[in-house]
């Protein structure tokens, strides 16, 4: 089968080129969809790193479009995915080919290429970096400043990114020490100056991922609370508050329980919450520990952990779409497929008619969510593709410890079980698939 597709001439660009077309102007979220308001009303925000809100806001002309920053997404992704595949050194050309191939026919992929998203623009330095590394091993590889910068100034886009940032500067050092000053100097540098004219939007946020443990301790029945810890707690929210029940997957809804109106969040000091989280998380680390369990399930491996919520319901029972919206969204999507910021939703004649074979394809993937969603499920190949795939230890373990240190940051301040926190982990996965079954089903000795 492998062989047969081999033979037929589908070039890569031109499908990067259909989904930009049959997506266009290119796809939305919600939070993005936020920060673009926030650019029309004048107002800043660091929420998803200040880098990542200047390049908002310069790509789409002050929030008046988005055809552009998807462009830009859909050539980033194209790049970055092709430079990843040279890096490999396949000695045979139509392997190459085939892999960049498979990986642009991934409906993930397309949706992702032109959703305008900090999310994409950490996928694209997150791949880039990875490449570097592989490269600066190879002999006769040479990398660019611009290869360097272009990764490290995406990775930026996201606060994962600057501990990422840290420990590839780290890696790189070892293995090749060109332009390694000069990179971790500019990256001080487009820190510093991305934080001007910001403004905070939101000082209670670096105190969410402690609040949420404190609150899943707090409101369990049989919970060891002392009278100092409860003293402590009535300081922040109301016993009532501590102990209504909400779920410890989600933590924005559960943290939004403790709010009263006043800004008693918005004051609060780590010399106020860390007493009160050693004391709980010594007390019963059992319920701080599954909590973490359950908002990262996406990010975790199978056998060990559950697989985490599918999108749409199971219940055969059930009549189809009950209780949710007409795209059966009872779970969190893989894709996004729409704008949600009218103001910015382009169309052209025939466009939705170009669209339908686009979303079907996502819609497939939504409704397995549990499965193309499972970033730690698609930890399995891509880590088989680097024990195979690589030849020198250091590398295999230098590429392992960023990826195992992506995703020990989302277990321990993952929101809740979301896809596209682990998008890298996803594409990685399906890529190194792909790489595993081309070099192992197609021949070696073929034309180029």
């Amino acid at each position: 089968m492998l062989r047969n597709i081999a033979m037929i001439k589908i070039s890569p660009f031109f499908v990067a080129v259909f989904w930009y077309i049959s997506l266009f102007p290119g796809r939305l979220p919600f939070d993005s969809s936020d920060a673009i308001r926030m650019i029309k009303r004048g107002e800043s925000t660091e929420q998803w790193t200040p880098l990542f809100f200047w390049l908002l806001r310069i790509t789409t002309l002050d929030g008046t479009m988005i055809w552009l920053s998807s462009a830009l997404l859909c050539s980033g992704f194209f790049y970055a995915f092709k430079f990843l595949i040279d890096s490999l050194n396949f000695a045979n050309l139509r392997k190459a080919k085939m892999v960049h191939l498979a990986i642009t026919l991934f409906p993930v992929y397309g949706f992702w290429s032109v959703t305008v998203s900090h999310d994409s623009t950490f996928l694209i330095g997150f791949v880039m970096a990875l490449a570097i590394l592989i490269r600066s091993s190879n002999k006769g590889s040479d990398i660019s400043i611009r290869h360097n910068l272009f990764a490290v100034s995406l990775l930026l886009t996201s606060w994962v990114g600057y501990v990422i940032v840290i420990l590839f500067l780290i890696s790189l050092a070892t293995v090749k020490m060109r332009y390694v000053s000069i990179v971790a100097l500019s990256t001080l540098a487009l820190s510093l100056i991305s934080q001007i004219g910001i403004t905070s939007t939101r000082p209670d946020v670096v105190f969410r991922p402690a609040l949420v443990d404190i609150k899943c301790a707090v409101q369990h029945p049989d919970s060891i609370i002392t009278k100092d810890t409860w003293s402590r707690l009535e300081a922040i929210a109301s016993r009532d508050q501590w102990l209504s029940q909400t779920s410890c997957a989600s933590m924005d809804k559960a943290v939004q329980t403790l709010y009263t109106g006043s800004n008693s969040l918005d004051n609060l000091q780590w010399r106020e919450i860390a007493p009160v989280y050693l004391q709980l998380l010594s007390d019963n680390p059992a319920i701080i520990l599954m909590g973490h369990i359950q908002r990262s399930s996406v990010a975790l491996p199978p056998l060990l952990f559950q697989p985490p919520k599918n999108q749409v319901s199971w219940n055969l029972d059930r009549p189809v779409g009950e209780g949710t919206n007409t795209m059966l969204q009872q779970g969190p999507e893989v894709v996004h497929p729409s704008v949600d910021e009218p103001s910015v939703d382009l169309s052209f004649p025939g466009s939705k008619v170009v669209e339908i074979p686009a979303q079907l394809l996502g819609f497939l993937v939504n409704q397995a969510s549990w499965f193309w969603g499972w970033g730690g499920l698609w930890l399995l190949p891509t880590f088989y593709m680097i024990q195979t795939r690589l030849k020198r230890s250091q590398v295999k373990k230098i590429i392992s410890l960023h990826i195992l240190l992506f995703h020990a940051i989302l277990f321990a301040l993952m929101p809740d079980p979301t896809p596209r926190y682990v998008l890298p982990s996803i594409l990685l996965g399906f890529f190194s698939t792909c790489v595993i079954l081309i070099d192992r089903r197609l021949p070696n000795k073929t034309k180029s």
